[in-house]
């Protein structure tokens, strides 16, 4: 049975051999992909490996999530978030257990945690804090601009973002207050009275709009590369042309399930 998952924390060098090798236990690999940032055309470091295996993504997970490769844990996810992994009393208490150790009690980082439990699974979720308790006991890590150390929180956050695809980044950050459905509330006599504006925390727009940002410079840099690979002769581009195609459409799809769900965003 096909299954396909998202492979993170890996280096893009591995040989087709050193891949078979990896997942020799899991079932066997019928495509790997390393996966290319499109702002930078630079390869990151996670691909997306395509299973024929009776396992399901838990037990790959468990099974993988934090073995060592080139001295470095990987971490095995799914691609977007098709089912919770982890539910129950077993989900809440490693939420707890976790937003205790990062001494994170604010509802919005607490809740992102819970999330995380629920669709990353338990191998994920506490590899990740191994390694930010880690990184903390050995001096830390500093903000991008290099202004401040980061909290233990932080850590744990920044690499999460750098181990999820984005549409697993979607749901655990970018979740919006939904009204409750169950009582109605009187806004206006008017039929015509406006909907209220969904309620969204600042700091969660603020990464959703950098977010945005990155995925129309991403946008443009495929488009253009899309735009030369149309002007090439037919011989030469024939091969490039349909995943070149695919990563403009699917950019904008992403594009688009933003501002779905941040309407504040729209130009």
């Amino acid at each position: 049975m096909p299954v396909e998952i998202y492979v993170a924390n890996i280096a893009p060098t591995l040989s087709d051999d050193e891949i078979q090798e990896l997942f020799a236990d899991i079932g066997s690999v019928q495509e790997a992909e390393n996966l290319i940032n499109q702002r930078t055309q630079q390869p990151k470091n996670a691909m997306r490996v395509q299973l024929d295996t009776e396992k399901s993504i838990l037990e790959i997970s468990d099974q993988l999530t934090g073995v060592l490769v080139d001295e470095q844990p990987i971490y095995i996810t799914n691609v977007k978030p098709a089912e919770e992994l982890l539910t129950g009393d077993e989900a809440q208490e490693l939420g707890k257990h976790v937003a205790e150790q990062l001494n994170e009690t604010d509802n919005m980082p607490v809740s992102q945690i819970n999330r995380m439990v629920r669709f990353a699974g338990r191998a994920f979720v506490e590899t990740l804090l191994d390694e930010t308790l880690q990184i903390e006991a050995n001096g830390g890590m500093m903000t991008s601009d290099g202004s401040r150390r980061r909290t233990v929180g932080g850590i744990f956050f920044y690499l999460a973002r750098q181990r999820l695809s984005y549409k697993m980044q979607r749901a655990i950050y970018y979740v919006q207050n939904k009204p409750d459905n169950k009582r109605k509330k009187k806004v206006d006599d008017s039929e015509h009275a406006p909907a209220a504006a969904p309620i969204t925390d600042q700091e969660t727009l603020d990464e959703a709009s950098r977010e945005l940002e990155q995925l129309r410079n991403e946008l443009d840099t495929a488009q253009k590369y899309l735009d030369d690979l149309k002007a090439q002769p037919a011989e030469d581009r024939q091969s490039g042309l349909f995943s070149a195609t695919r990563d403009v459409v699917n950019l904008q799809k992403q594009i688009n399930a933003v501002l779905r769900d941040f309407p504040q965003l729209k130009d």
